[in-house]
């Protein structure tokens, strides 16, 4: 009887090996999700997974696939969240809870030049601003381009980008 058991127990214990290499296989070839960005001005929303992101909080610029010439590629091909925007009216940025925990910052790029729109790192998941009424009928072609970038590990490195193209609301 008690050799029938160790034959029986035998296949089970194989198969429950079995089993856990096979999840163990699967969860190895998973990977967590880049955070995203959302943007909501009134009732609508424009959401963005980040262009690059460093999870282990490295600097994600420099890395492989995510050089400056890359980052401006992506801009310049006008493939991004885009969101239209009232000049004078009040919208938010939501970012998850990888970014809030990294401090991040939003800029204007203007000129090809990122002006940011405060000048300290934020550690909320949400801030608002009012884009500013001087920028009505002012807007360039093709919008403005809005960043949100994740700070690194280190002082004056980005773990992660956003883009969006935010275009004028009362144009259309």
């Amino acid at each position: 009887l008690v050799t029938g058991v160790q034959t029986c127990a035998l296949p089970i214990s194989m198969k429950a090996t079995a089993l856990a290499v096979a999840l163990l296989l699967t969860l190895t070839g998973c990977e967590k999700p880049k955070p995203s960005v959302t943007l909501f001005p009134g009732s609508n929303s424009a959401r963005a997974e980040a262009v690059c992101w460093r999870q282990d909080g490295s600097p994600a610029i420099g890395s492989p696939g995510c050089s400056q010439d890359e980052l401006v590629k992506t801009v310049q091909s006008g493939d991004l969240a885009s969101l239209a925007v009232t000049p004078g009216s009040t919208f938010g940025i939501s970012v998850d809870s990888d970014v809030a925990d990294a401090g991040w910052y939003a800029s204007i790029i203007v000129n090809g030049q990122a002006q940011q729109l405060v000048q300290s790192i934020m550690k909320d998941h949400y801030w608002r601003f009012t884009f500013p009424d001087s920028a009505r009928g002012q807007f360039p072609a093709g919008g403005y381009v809005l960043q949100v970038t994740a700070a690194g590990a280190t002082s004056g490195s980005e773990r992660g980008i956003w883009f969006f193209t935010l275009t004028d609301a009362d144009a259309a």
